[in-house]
């Protein structure tokens, strides 16, 4: 139906806002006004009233009239209009989008469901600047659906804006990403959009520390970048995301037990920058450890890692130690030390993803016989609590853990024995928590 085509594409190209709320919300503009009470009436006119309120003031009327236009059930909302039952079979035999059945083909060609749109991604850099605002456009990320399975657009989000910092923030705009950024880090890392590449698991913890990257590149001048950074690290920032951005911008210089970066490479702030920032994020950790924010952190335990290797081996060591207490706050951290290790064979189509537990990292903190004996006691005892989570954290703790306190390969048991195998090791686990990845290979048993 041209008119009602015609009309949608005005919308698309004019008031794209206006266009996506039609679009992700068909069931408030498609089918025929509720026959409910006056209360859900009021609802529905609530709703269209805030959309149109944020379209600008200039074209908002003809807005509005073109979407009464083209879906009744908007003027309904709106006014004391009301139509009979007969208007929606007519509606879809004319194919006009206001039908619930005829809607969706006015929007196929449109940018897959869950991805960011230029017109949404322009919305984000619009509001930067606004803390607010940003915040809870980050939030929402996280909790939307992603597109191809993935479990939110946290990832759509920081692909998209590592390639803005990259060819088109400017210094101003880098700079808000950037703080951003680090203000929601955590929220944003929580998100397991994990995908592998080659066996690779690519997760949101390297689509963070990119996007960060390349904000801070965007800052050409050194002095201006290293200033900038000692004035986000001595405010609240988020932790896990802080002190791995803090644990990348050390090992540039060969610390926390990396290997520097070759002459040729650049490194992006210099080594006393980096011990300035170090001495902000232990202030920051110790105040985090006083206030029970780091002990209900979903990642405690990698961040009081991070803690020690900023040379606060026996605060973090002490802290640790002190939240343990508790049978429940122990499992609970012992649960962090998960993670999912990914194996596969020549014969395998697709790779294997197991549950593991990182065994030299737990002993790095606890003593192994009384670790294995205390989670074997948990176990046994079955406390009300006990969530199917904790329970496979046990379990794994103690088949990762043996009698004399020593780590075994978790997956050691589950790989089978043929003449000729030989195996890959293509990535380990690290005690910051970095997944594993296993390449098998086998020869041709002939």
């Amino acid at each position: 139906y041209w008119p009602d085509f015609i009309g949608i594409i005005s919308l698309m190209v004019f008031a794209p806002a206006a266009f996506r709320t039609i679009r992700d919300n068909p069931t408030r503009f498609a089918g025929l006004e509720a026959r409910s009470e006056r209360g859900d009436r009021d609802e529905a006119a609530k709703f269209h009233k805030a959309w149109i309120d944020e379209i600008p003031t200039d074209y908002r009327d003809a807005v509005s009239e073109i979407v009464q236009r083209l879906f009744p059930k908007v003027e309904c909302a709106l006014g004391n209009h009301s139509y009979g039952d007969g208007w929606e079979s007519r509606w879809k035999a004319d194919l006009r989008v206001c039908s619930a059945d005829c809607f969706d083909r006015y929007f196929q060609l449109r940018v897959p469901e869950g991805e960011i749109s230029e017109a949404e991604w322009k919305t984000v850099v619009a509001i930067l600047d606004t803390p607010d605002r940003i915040d809870e456009r980050i939030r929402s990320f996280c909790q939307e659906r992603g597109p191809h399975g993935f479990n939110s657009r946290a990832k759509e989000f920081l692909e998209r804006a590592s390639l803005f910092a990259k060819h088109q923030a400017t210094l101003d705009q880098a700079k808000h990403l950037f703080e951003a950024l680090l203000r929601n880090g955590d929220l944003l890392l929580a998100v397991p959009d994990t995908d592998r590449v080659h066996l690779v698991p690519i997760s949101n913890v390297l689509r963070l520390s990119w996007a960060m990257q390349e904000a801070l590149e965007r800052i050409e001048d050194v002095t201006e970048r290293e200033a900038f950074l000692e004035t986000c690290f001595s405010g609240d920032f988020a932790l896990r995301a802080g002190t791995h951005l803090l644990w990348f911008l050390g090992a540039q210089h060969g610390k926390f037990g990396s290997e520097p970066n070759r002459p040729h490479e650049r490194r992006l702030v210099s080594e006393a920058c980096v011990d300035r920032l170090v001495e902000l994020a232990i202030a920051r950790l110790q105040r985090a450890a006083s206030s029970g924010e780091l002990a209900t952190h979903p990642q405690a335990l990698l961040i009081a890692s991070d803690w020690r290797r900023f040379g606060g081996e026996a605060e973090s060591r002490e802290w640790v130690h002190s939240v343990v207490v508790g049978d429940e706050q122990f499992v609970r951290l012992l649960g962090q030390a998960r993670s999912t290790a990914a194996t596969q064979s020549v014969r395998d189509r697709v790779a294997t993803e197991v549950a593991t537990v990182d065994g030299r990292f737990l002993l790095s903190w606890f003593d192994g016989t009384k670790l294995r004996r205390r989670a074997k006691s948990i176990l046994e005892s079955q406390p009300e609590w006990m969530t199917p989570d904790g329970e496979q954290t046990l379990r794994l703790v103690l088949d990762t853990i043996d009698e004399t306190g020593k780590a075994l390969d978790p997956l050691e048991s589950r790989r089978p024995r043929v003449r000729g195998r030989h195996e890959k090791v293509t990535g380990s686990e690290t005690d910051d928590g970095e997944q594993s990845t296993i390449e098998s290979e086998e020869a041709d048993e002939e």
